[in-house]
């Protein structure tokens, strides 16, 4: 059987006759692919086939006119004419997948229109006229063109679609999601224009060198390949897709070959049979390689949105702890000083005041001092949330933490009809922390003993035990379950009884004491025996040794 390649007189370059095998395999695979995952009703997915079309047609008529040679000169005109005829259209496609690429069809119609016009009204005097291609002449081996009179007007039109094309992919701010997209897509007509321009016009036209022509025909497909990968890397899909499909396609058309040579009947079923089946196959490799890849797209997607909604939250989250940082500090002060002057009427300061007057002053000392350690507890919420918790650690006494402390609970309970009783033992050893932090600890686990239980007592006790100095407050209160307990020195959380009872805390208060006990390497627990039975809450510190 005659090769396709034996059919004409010149026997051109093996380079050139593989090279045209590969790039009309490739350029048929990578149209299949483009329709294969877009919509062909998609003005891109038409624009793109056509420029498909439009390249076959001038590799393989420019290759055909060669091959032939001066076997018959008409022949060899009409293909050389056939692929001058779609030079300018295929500069025009680029043209407006470019516009389509960067989503400016609208911003340029009028110019789109005239591109278009430049295109047709080229290729039709092409066509039907001797004004560009006058004929064709081979002069050792080599095609050469008589250019017509009006060849330099023919290029003059192709510099100024050339130009439309570039202007707007280096003037366009193009979006985040398209750059690498025009980025290929530009790599590739940068390489098929200077090849072009190059091999096709500069040295036959100039210097009438025309056996290189190839270099600047079979630039064509570095436009068609980036091109379709720009158009496909926005449509979920990655080289594993394109991988699958161009191996599938080349055993394809390997078995189609093979069914064509087939010697006799029996093979040719065979081989028929077997490309079928290669073809099923084929089919359901690609699509479940695609399914696949589109999952992971979605997933990067969902990932990517996630991300997007963390960095929010965290910026809300930044917010809400400056808001809180600003409001804390403002409320302080006007606070101490409410506090200050009630604890001087309180001490007589000013004077002698009624015995109707006690209780109120009473519960106006109570309710300030409250929401003195609701605002400290917001500040030190919004510190330790932002890393910037500053404690000033120190040697000290554990008595000294609590002194003044227990005797003014003392008080608040004997004025609510509680037993207040306070044990401590011979501590003699000491402490590493900031005693104010501790000392606030202290005052929260006392101040929801006594406010949360309505009857019975309150006890206090202090002891050394190992490495440990341990404090514990047991109440008579409502009792916590187990679930109640595990949750409590989590933030914003309160006893279902304390929240029926006391709507003035936040349910910071025992978290941020959590906090501030870690940070000194100790611990905080809770126990209760059961609902109704109280609750004791235990904070144990590590005493200090000289090798700390």
């Amino acid at each position: 059987m005659m090769s396709f390649f034996e059919i004409g007189t010149v026997n051109l370059p093996f380079f050139n006759q593989l090279a045209v095998l590969v790039i009309n395999i490739v350029g048929i695979s990578l149209v299949l692919t483009v329709v294969n995952h877009l919509s062909f009703r998609e003005r891109i997915t038409k624009l793109f086939i056509g420029l498909g079309i439009l390249m076959l047609t001038w590799i393989d008529f420019a290759y055909l006119a060669r091959l032939i040679g001066d076997n018959s000169l008409y022949w060899s005109e009409l293909f050389l004419r056939i692929a001058w005829i779609v030079t300018p259209l295929f500069f025009a496609f680029v043209y407006l997948i470019t516009i389509d690429i960067l989503g400016r069809t609208k911003q340029y119609s009028y110019l789109n229109n005239g591109v278009i016009f430049i295109g047709l009204s080229l290729s039709v005097v092409t066509a039907f006229t001797d004004v560009i291609v006058s004929g064709v002449q081979f002069s050792s081996g080599n095609l050469d063109i008589l250019y017509g009179d009006g060849f330099y007007v023919f290029l003059g039109a192709i510099l100024f679609i050339i130009i439309a094309t570039l202007i707007p992919l280096f003037r366009a701010d193009v979006a985040p999601d398209r750059k690498n997209r025009v980025r290929a897509f530009v790599t590739g007509i940068v390489i098929f224009y200077v090849a072009n321009f190059i091999f096709n016009i500069l040295l036959p036209a100039f210097l009438n060198i025309t056996h290189l022509y190839f270099f600047g025909d079979y630039s064509l497909v570095f436009v068609v390949g980036l091109t379709s990968y720009a158009i496909l890397k926005y449509q979920f899909l990655n080289i594993r897709v394109i991988g699958t499909e161009l191996i599938t396609l080349t055993l394809w058309l390997t078995l189609f070959v093979r069914a064509l040579t087939s010697e006799n009947t029996q093979d040719g079923i065979i081989n028929t049979s077997i490309l079928v089946l290669a073809v099923i196959l084929g089919i359901l490799l690609i699509r479940s390689v695609l399914d696949e890849v589109k999952t992971r797209e979605r997933m990067q997607k969902l990932a990517l949105d996630l991300d997007v909604a963390n960095h929010d939250l965290k910026r809300l989250d930044q917010a809400k702890s400056d808001f809180i940082s600003i409001a804390s500090h403002q409320l302080r002060t006007p606070l101490s000083i409410i506090k200050g002057y009630i604890s001087m009427i309180r001490e007589g300061t000013f004077g002698e005041y009624g015995e109707s007057l006690k209780d109120p002053i009473h519960k106006v000392y109570v309710s300030t001092e409250r929401l003195i350690t609701l605002v400290s507890d917001l500040l030190d919420l919004s510190r330790m949330e932002r890393g910037k918790m500053q404690y000033s650690f120190q040697i000290v006494n554990i008595m000294d933490v609590l002194e003044g402390l227990v005797s003014d609970f003392e008080i608040v309970a004997r004025d609510k009809g509680l037993q207040f009783i306070w044990r401590p033992e011979d501590v003699t050893s000491k402490i590493k922390g900031d005693p104010n932090k501790l000392r606030q600890v202290v005052l929260n686990l006392i101040d929801n003993a006594v406010k949360y239980t309505r009857v019975g007592s309150v006890t206090v006790k202090l002891w050394e035990e190992k490495d440990f100095i341990k404090f514990s407050v047991t109440d008579t209160g409502p009792g916590l379950t187990e679930e109640e307990a595990n949750k409590l020195f989590k933030k914003f959380i309160r006893g279902p009884e304390e929240s029926k009872g006391h709507t003035e805390g936040l349910g910071l208060g025992l978290y941020v004491a959590r906090l501030i006990t870690e940070a000194h390497g100790g611990g905080l627990s809770v126990t209760s025996p059961g609902k109704g039975q109280g609750a004791t809450f235990m904070l144990s510190l590590p005493t200090y040794t000289s090798s700390d």
